[in-house]
Parts: C-alpha cells; sequence; structure tokens
C-alpha cells in the first residue's frame, strides 16, 4: 500500500507540473493516474492469489505422497494376505493327502504328527480373519 500511495503522489506531481505547460485536454491526469494505481493493486492481488496457490499446491503434494503410501501399504498387506492364503491351501492339501493315505497301522499315529500344523492352520486362520 506504501508503494502504491508513493506512486500515486509521484504521478500527481507530474500531472501538475504538465498541467501547466499542457491544456487538459491533452494530459488527462485522472485517467493516467487510476490506470496505474489499479495496475499496481492488480499486481499485489495477483501476487498474494498467487502465494495462496503455492501453498495449496504444497499441500496437495503433501496430500498426494500420503495417499501414495497408503496404496503401496494396502498394496503389501494385500499381497501378504494372499500369500498367507495360499500357503493355507497347501498345507490343507498335504493334510488331505496325508489322511486319505494313512492305511498303515505299525507306523507313527499320524495325528501326533498332524496335530501341531492343524493349529497353525487354525491361527493362520484367525490372523487372516482378523484383517
Amino acid at each position: 500500500m506504501l508503494v502504491v500511495a508513493f506512486c500515486v503522489i509521484m504521478q500527481m506531481n507530474y500531472l501538475n507540473k504538465a498541467l501547466d505547460t499542457f491544456n487538459t485536454a491533452v494530459v488527462s491526469p485522472i485517467y493516467c493516474v487510476m490506470f496505474t494505481t489499479l495496475t499496481i493493486l492488480a499486481s499485489v492481488i495477483m501476487f498474494k492469489l498467487r502465494n495462496e496457490v503455492n501453498k495449496l499446491e504444497e499441500r496437495l503434494g503433501v496430500t498426494d505422497d500420503h495417499l501414495k503410501q497408503k496404496n503401496l501399504n494396502i498394496k503389501k498387506l494385500t499381497d501378504e494376505k494372499k500369500c498367507a492364503l495360499a500357503t493355507q491351501y497347501a498345507a490343507e492339501a498335504t493334510l488331505r493327502r496325508v489322511y486319505a493315505n494313512q492305511k498303515d497301522d505299525d507306523i507313527l499315529p499320524i495325528d501326533s504328527i498332524i496335530t501341531p500344523f492343524e493349529a497353525e492352520i487354525k491361527i493362520y486362520k484367525n490372523e487372516l480373519q482378523i484383517m
């Protein structure tokens, strides 16, 4: 605002000297002063708006980075879940084959071998349901 006031005073001083030399029809001081004043004010307004746009762009960049990080975390969790499900299905298929092939009575009791695996599968199932 100080710059605007200074420019207005300088122009009025210059135009008063010009009016001493020229006719008012030749020099229109009000139009010149108003044009310059409005030009300076428009520049100030544009500068302030540009600063606001810069702040919004910075906030957008931070939000965009945060969103990308969240998407990476979601993808990682999804991949881990798929891997856990595949492991679970493989373990269940192995158990089915073991039960189907169990025919000899003189081998170790299969339940003593399989029970820990079944417990582990149940733990993984519970973890997957929590996800």
